[in-house]
């Protein structure tokens, strides 16, 4: 069974304008990190975001580990979720 992205029409547009903007929180995190400005609670609230944003993912019949790759794929391409999930499923 091959799972594609949804196309652009098909995904409702609040669900992924919710799923944007977590993953520009998790970049956010990431930069605060970095910085050194968010040291003790960063696992714990990247973890919880980055589940958050893959449960979101499986509404829309996406496998709990393809959503993390996607995920993953699009924090370390700087690539939106859409197209992370495009990317993920075209090798």
């Amino acid at each position: 069974m091959i799972i594609t992205a949804p196309p652009a029409e098909a995904d409702p547009p609040a669900t992924a304008e919710i799923a944007e903007t977590m993953l520009s929180l998790l970049r956010r995190l990431a930069n605060a990190k970095a910085r050194r400005i968010l040291p003790d609670q960063y696992d714990s609230v990247t973890d919880q975001l980055i589940e958050s944003l893959a449960a979101l993912l499986q509404e829309f019949d996406w496998p709990r580990g393809m959503a993390l790759e996607a995920i993953n794929y699009a924090m370390t391409n700087g690539t939106t979720m859409r197209d992370a999930m495009y990317a993920t499923q075209t090798g």
